[in-house]
């Protein structure tokens, strides 16, 4: 995973990277944990998750201000196409313990859904949406603004 372009004042800007959960394996079953500030680089102000998603359905397509968010995909799997104004990939997020960083000032898009899958998303902030770049233009000048 990347770790570039950071903007000065913002932490985790335009970066994302793996984040990999403890996992405990028992005869009953898997148990994954994470802790705020330590295994999630902030503090967990907002989660929920999506479900019942169609496959053919793109989520996201926009890119956070300020808010930091970690992805998971408890059941099933999907990919996550990261932008950052200089590097572009895609990640496919199947299993429970692994999940992604995604930083602020990245533009992001969930697609490629398995049926079933749940997607649990964390955030450093609460929502607001003046936090949202959902046009891409304005996403583009931000950044460009931001250099």
């Amino acid at each position: 995973m990347l770790e570039t372009y950071a903007r000065p004042g913002e932490p985790n800007a335009g970066i994302w990277k793996e984040i990999v959960l403890p996992r405990i394996h028992h005869e009953f079953g898997g148990l994954c944990f994470g802790e705020a500030k330590r295994h999630i680089p902030f503090e967990i102000a907002r989660f929920f998750f999506i479900f019942d998603i169609p496959s053919h359905a793109t989520r996201g397509s926009h890119a956070h201000k300020s808010i930091s968010q970690v992805i998971f995909a408890l059941r099933g799997s999907f990919s996550i196409d990261l932008e950052n104004g200089q590097e572009h990939e895609q990640v496919r997020l199947e299993h429970p313990e692994r999940g992604l960083l995604v930083g602020p000032m990245v533009w992001k898009g969930i697609s490629d859904y398995e049926d079933g899958s749940v997607c649990l998303v964390m955030a450093s902030g609460f929502y607001d949406e003046n936090e949202y770049l959902r046009d891409r233009s304005d996403w583009v000048a931000e950044l460009e603004g931001g250099r």
